[in-house]
Parts: structure tokens; C-alpha cells; sequence
């Protein structure tokens, strides 16, 4: 199964790079789609109006498909503009950060000393929940690492969070700075623990783009086990081990070898 880890990271890289204007797209599509089934809709019932009922069975489906490709439009049109929002804030945090602002971001690995906080994460990984779910964490620059000295229980940071969807989670970040905390974990939920989620090894500009003093973790699962991964707004960090306490820097190339081994 290594080729499919691999092949699914590879083809997530141009899908992450383009998943606004591909979302735009969508919501186009999802549009049109609604507009055709409303006047189609709108047609049946003036025809029935006029005496001719034939096709008044047909008005459910055209009014249920309006009403899904109606719910489509909006999502991909949030997702599309939130999208291309985080890419414009993200490249200008970029050019802001220097290591004496945001040591943060250049660190070449982070390493997890809370172990139970860490176990918590994975074992609720593991329970592929249906909707994302998240926690906070506190980490210390320390000569070259982000040492997460401290993992809020996920059980406990419901107060940081605001929302939870299938694809998203709306998290407080000034609760979650005034508290001391400095970044934040999130899980993706897929359908199946499968090689195929190693898509998610890409970053989203979405869940890149928080503030320059975080650095962040993210969970999700492959067929036999939970995986965690580090990013922050510029880098990705993958595990140095099977015990993914020490994350390692890591660019395309590094995570490519790191799928088939």
C-alpha cells in the first residue's frame, strides 16, 4: 500500500495549491445547476396550472436537486472565498516573520513532551469521528525546536471551540491566546482509515494561516494506525518515529520518501 500513500500525497499537492478557484468552480456549476432545476420546476407548475399535470410528479425531484446544488453553491462559495483570503493573509505574514518576531516559524522540528496529551490525540484519532474535532497546546522555542511542553485535553477544550463541521473547525483564537495556549490541533475525518488519506501530509493555506506565534498539529488516519503531522505557516513537520514525539522538518521531497518507506 505504500505506492497508494504515496500517490495520494502526490496528487493532493496540486489540489491543495488550487482548491479555492476549483471551489469557485464548483459553486459555478452548483448555480447553474439550481437555476435549471428552478425554472424547470417553475414550468411544471404552470403547465399544471394550464391543465397539464403529467409531469407534476417530477416537481419533488427538481425542487429537491434546486435545494442540494442550492446547499453546494454556498458551501464551495464560503470555502472559495475564505480560501483565497487565508493565501492573500498567509503570503503577507510571510514577508513579516523573522526569527526574532516568530521564532516559531523556523524551527526544524518539534518535539512532543507531553505524552498523555499526545496518546489522547491518536487514541481519539483512531475513533474516526464523523466531524472535526480539535484541542490547544502550548510550545517553547528552545535552541532550534517548538518543544509542546503542554496538550489540552480534547475532551476538555470544548470552550475553544465555536463550531464543528464535516470539513471545518471554527476555533476562538483570542480565547485560545488570552489562555495562554499558542496553537492548536485539529483532526480530519475521512470516510474509511485508509493509504489514501495521506493526502492530507498537504496543508491547506486555511489551516496554515494562524497566527505567527502558533505552531500547530494535525491528525487523521491511515489503514493501520492514527498519523499526527506539525505545520506552522510555512513548514510541515512528519515523524522522525514510531513514536511521533519528535517531528522533523520536512518539504515534498522529504515526505515522498518518508510514504514508501
Amino acid at each position: 500500500m505504500k505506492p497508494v500513500k504515496y500517490g495520494s500525497y502526490v496528487s493532493g499537492i496540486p489540489f491543495i495549491n488550487y482548491y479555492p478557484a476549483l471551489a469557485a468552480a464548483t459553486s459555478a456549476v452548483a448555480s447553474i445547476g439550481c437555476a435549471v432545476s428552478l425554472i424547470s420546476g417553475g414550468e411544471i407548475i404552470r403547465a399544471a396550472i394550464e391543465g397539464d399535470a403529467s409531469k407534476l410528479i417530477l416537481l419533488p425531484m427538481e425542487l429537491g436537486f434546486a435545494w442540494v446544488s442550492l446547499n453546494i453553491f454556498r458551501r464551495e462559495l464560503f470555502s472559495s472565498i475564505t480560501g483565497f483570503a487565508a493565501k492573500r493573509s498567509l503570503k503577507k505574514k510571510l514577508k513579516e516573520i523573522t526569527p526574532e518576531n516568530a521564532p516559531l516559524q523556523f524551527v526544524d522540528e518539534i518535539e512532543i513532551t507531553d505524552k498523555e496529551g499526545l496518546e489522547k490525540i491518536l487514541d481519539r484519532t483512531w475513533e474516526c469521528e464523523r466531524l472535526e474535532w480539535g484541542t490547544v497546546l502550548r510550545s517553547v522555542p528552545y535552541y532550534g525546536k517548538a518543544v509542546t511542553v503542554e496538550i489540552e485535553d480534547p475532551d476538555d477544550s470544548g470552550k475553544f471551540i465555536i463550531k464543528r463541521e464535516r470539513t471545518q473547525l471554527f476555533i476562538d483564537r483570542k480565547a485560545i491566546s488570552e489562555n495562554g495556549y499558542n496553537g492548536v490541533h485539529h483532526f480530519h475525518p475521512r470516510l474509511f482509515k485508509s493509504d489514501w488519506n495521506a493526502i492530507d501530509y498537504t496543508v491547506s493555506a486555511q489551516d496554515r494561516n494562524q497566527p505567527r506565534e502558533w505552531i500547530n498539529l494535525l491528525s487523521f488516519n491511515l489503514k493501520n494506525g492514527p498519523e499526527i503531522i506539525g505545520y506552522n505557516l510555512k513548514d510541515t513537520f512528519i515523524p522522525a518515529d514510531k513514536t511521533k514525539r519528535r517531528l522533523v522538518k520536512a518539504g515534498p521531497e522529504e515526505i515522498k520518501k518518508y510514504l514508501l518507506q
